[in-house]
């Protein structure tokens, strides 16, 4: 198809080989349509033969670029229609002509609003920027949207979402999306319910969202009763109730329950301090009890108790549950309570028998709350330490919870008091290692012993008993610790009567200390005539003696416990000389010492 500049031309073309005046030609083309503010040119076709030798431009209209030049550019910031009129001047003639320019702007058909969070069951508008003469197609991630092809529609989404708009006019299409994010609140309260007068009930609201805002109301008067989840409530009329729950960006849920109060109070007079003694008595119900029946039950189960009693009189002996079930025409009231009963034990020290005058050792354990103790004494402790001289009972209250108390009583028996000694023979208080020493158990007064009975024990690094069970008995001390310069011997009497008596002595014990001369003159003055073991301290014996002369010849030899050399070998004086010896010895209580070696100086 040929342009209409075209055409325009062949037109003037013939008319100039016709010999025809030309005119002057001069199009602006059809009108057309801008999408969204888009840049667009206007552009001056003329025509003139021959040319003009001077072409003069006056553009008119809104937001052009330039008004006298061919091709102005335009920017048209809002949506219309823009009328264009064109007039050009040449050498031979003036020209004009016009066109609309239609601008469409998205903002003026589709305007849908920002991602939202939104509460379940609010409304929202898709468009708020809709053109009647504009074809629209609605579209949305929802299961249950179907397509709407409405300029402006509302939506009330039930879940979370995204919604798609698209729309089309004059050749221009647009197209958008929202997201609505759909807040969800369970909300459940308490049902209606029937109360009797004088009764409360607690109205209880459960949600399954964190954070929420709870009110509730009485609908008679709008008087907020409370803003926690839960109220409780004593109407004197049946009464309707509202809770709001406010949760997320400024949603609400709310419900209502109706309480109906119906016949006359029931009351139960529960006992102000229900805690007791093991087998204190208690009066459960102290309201009067009119026309009302009773049903009392009991967990553990009560023996004791008359189920059907208006007022029953309890004693339990352990921690119970008393519920009760009081019903008057039409009107049902139950209630429980906890009588607490307090428990404790209390165990005492055994009986025991002291000497006379002795203290005895008494003790008693209570356990309970908040227990404390009251002896025969007077005293206050735990623990009490007598020194009776004739057979008496000691009484201990153990007092705990409220005011209940536990009592047990001791028996101290006393027997005749004696004395306890060890005397010893020979008596002494240094004994030598293995010395054999008496050791008597001296009671006084002096009285028959053969009722006693004895329990001997010996100390010296370690404490061993001894196997002797009579008053007197004989010892022979030994120690493998020469650091242990002591021996203690403890005993134990006990008469028939059972008085208890320990005595115990301390004995030193003696170590040899012996000695090796390093010569000696054999010439019968008697000074200095044996070589021999000296024995300056305790006792010792000689176990073998051996002497060399300095060749390591033999020259004498002797197992004797007293053994000496007389400086003679074979019957022969020994030659003056240095000789060398060898002796193993004993202590007195059999233990071998180191062997002894050395030299010694025969002189004559």
């Amino acid at each position: 198809m040929k342009s209409r500049h075209y055409l325009l031309f062949l037109v003037a073309v013939k008319a100039a080989v016709a010999g025809a005046q030309v005119p002057c030609l001069l199009d602006l083309g059809p009108d057309f349509t801008v999408c969204n503010r888009e840049p667009f040119a206007l552009s001056a076709h003329v025509l003139q033969i021959p040319p003009a030798t001077s072409v003069v431009y006056e553009w008119s209209g809104a937001f052009l670029s330039c008004s006298d030049c061919p091709s102005p550019l335009v920017v048209a910031p809002t949506a219309g229609s823009y009328t264009y009129v064109l007039t050009v001047r040449t050498d031979s003639c003036t020209l004009s002509d016009s066109l609309v320019v239609h601008v469409i702007v998205k903002e003026t058909l589709l305007s849908l609003p920002a991602d939202a969070a939104i509460c379940l069951g609010d409304s929202v508008l898709l468009n708020s920027a809709s053109d009647t003469a504009a074809a629209y197609i609605w579209t949305a991630t929802h299961p249950n949207f179907d397509t709407v092809r409405t300029a402006a529609p509302v939506v009330v989404p039930v879940q979370s979402a995204t919604y798609y708009g698209t729309v089309e006019k004059g050749g221009c299409v647009f197209r958008d999306s929202v997201r609505l994010q759909v807040v969800r609140a369970e909300l459940v309260v308490s049902s209606d319910t029937v109360i009797c007068r004088g009764q409360s009930v607690r109205l209880l609201a459960l949600t399954d969202v964190s954070g929420g805002v709870f009110t509730w109301r009485r609908l008679s008067d709008g008087v907020i009763l409370s803003t926690a989840q839960s109220v409780s409530v004593s109407p004197e009329k049946t009464t309707a109730y509202a809770i709001t729950m406010e949760y997320g960006n400024g949603c609400r849920r709310s419900d209502t329950v109706v309480v109906e109060v119906k016949g006359e109070a029931l009351t139960i007079q529960f006992p102000s301090d229900p805690r007791l003694c093991p087998g204190e008595p208690l009066v459960l119900n102290l309201a009067p009890a009119t026309g009302i029946q009773y049903l009392w039950s009991a967990e553990p189960p009560d023996p004791g108790l008359v189920v059907n009693a208006p007022s029953p009189v309890v004693s339990p002996t352990r921690s119970t549950v008393y519920t009760v079930t009081a019903q008057e025409a039409d009107c049902t009231l139950k209630q429980s309570l906890l009588v607490s009963v307090f428990s404790a034990t209390l165990t005492v020290s055994a009986d025991t028998v002291v000497c006379a005058g002795d203290r005895a050792a008494l003790s008693a354990i209570g356990a309970g709350p908040n227990g404390c103790y009251l002896w025969s004494t007077g005293e206050t402790s735990p623990m009490i330490f007598p020194a009776p001289t004739v057979s008496t009972l000691f009484t201990v209250a153990y007092f705990y919870g409220d005011t209940c108390a536990l009592y047990d009583t001791i028996r101290v028996s006393t027997a005749p008091a004696f004395s306890l000694q060890i005397a010893s023979v020979p008596d002494t208080s240094q004994i030598n290692l293995g010395q054999s020493i008496q050791l008597f158990a001296a009671v006084s007064p002096p009285q028959d012993l053969s009722g006693f009975s004895f329990a001997w024990q010996e100390t010296t690094i370690g404490t061993k008993p001894l196997p002797f069970s009579a008053p007197n008995i004989e010892v022979r001390p030994s120690s493998n610790d020469t650091a242990s310069a002591a021996v203690r011997y403890t005993v134990r009497a006990v008469s028939p009567q059972g008085c208890v008596r320990t005595a115990e002595r301390l004995f030193q014990l003696l170590f040899p200390l012996v000695r090796f001369p390093n010569a000696f003159t054999p010439n019968g003055d008697g000074y200095n005539d044996y070589f021999e073991m000296l024995v300056l301290e305790g006792q010792a014996r000689i176990e073998r003696m051996q002497i060399f002369n300095r060749w390591g010849g033999l020259v004498f030899d002797s197992a004797e416990t007293n053994a000496r050399w007389d400086g003679t070998v074979n019957g022969q004086p020994a030659p003056a000389d240095v000789y060398l010896y060898r002796i193993s010895w004993r202590r007195s209580d059999g233990a071998m010492m180191p062997l002894a070696v050395g030299d010694v100086t025969l002189i004559r």
